[in-house]
């Protein structure tokens, strides 16, 4: 499976900067199976998931085009592309963008899955926002934040140029890990009920705050912490490059 996007961004040449803007709304849907994974990327865009008690995908892309007429971000918004594209249990979100030089595009997407869908998201110059999944979640920010809330499963998020916030609800199955990383950025990590997990926590330039009880088996002044929470059922890895770390 490919995913091909043309890359569009803002550009200044001779002083004129694109000021008139045109926003669309397309709606898609299609079937994804149980426990398949979504696949999307955006280039300019934020994405929001949230998973729902429902068998489809739905999916709400807000294109914004600027130029330097309304006219001109009109058809370059008309020319966005944005289709689901499903094969064997994967289901993919395309977003194809004219090439242009003075305006700019954005592709916002808001989508709704099944809670037990595998996520696989990348986003360049925009937010990440998860919430309700109950199944692996992986998910990369290029200048953007990552938040996610109501979660129950194994994570790897990575951010360059934001924060991470991640908040469980509910108890973590014991073998699970959750994997965090920033570049540029703090971590705050809530744990649910009863966490139980080993602890790998490390800044370069930062420091680091846990308050839960741990039994610490290493620690280097602020810098770096490992440890077991409870009996150590789970694993937490948390890496900040430039930033600060809360376990709580």
């Amino acid at each position: 499976m490919f995913l091909f996007v043309v890359l569009a961004g803002c550009c200044q040449i001779g002083g004129c900067i694109p000021t008139m803007k045109y926003e669309k709304v397309i709606q898609l849907s299609a079937p994804i199976k149980t426990n398949g994974s979504f696949i999307t990327k955006t280039h300019n865009g934020s994405i929001t998931i949230n998973g729902a008690d429902v068998t489809d995908c739905n999916v709400t892309a807000t294109i914004i085009a600027r130029a330097s007429s309304k006219e001109d971000a009109k058809r370059l918004a008309e020319e966005v592309r944005v289709k689901l594209q499903g094969s064997n249990d994967k289901l993919v979100a395309i977003i194809q963008k004219p090439k242009v030089n003075l305006e700019c595009i954005t592709v916002n997407l808001v989508i709704t899955v099944p809670n037990q869908t595998i996520l696989q998201l990348v986003t360049y110059n925009g937010i990440a926002k998860i919430a309700n999944i109950t199944s692996r979640v992986n998910c990369t920010t290029h200048n953007g934040g990552i938040t996610t809330t109501q979660l129950c499963g194994t994570v790897n998020l990575r951010t360059y140029n934001g924060d991470a916030e991640v908040i469980y609800h509910e108890p973590v199955s014991p073998g699970f890990g959750i994997s965090i990383v920033t570049h540029n950025g703090d971590i705050t990590f809530t744990s649910p009920p009863n966490f139980s997990a080993t602890v790998e926590a490390l800044v370069h330039n930062g420091k680091i705050h846990v308050d839960l009880p741990i039994s610490v088996t290493e620690k280097v002044d602020e810098k770096k912490l490992n440890g077991k929470i409870g009996t150590g059922e789970c694993k937490l890895s948390v890496e900040a490059y430039n930033g600060s770390v809360i376990i709580k």
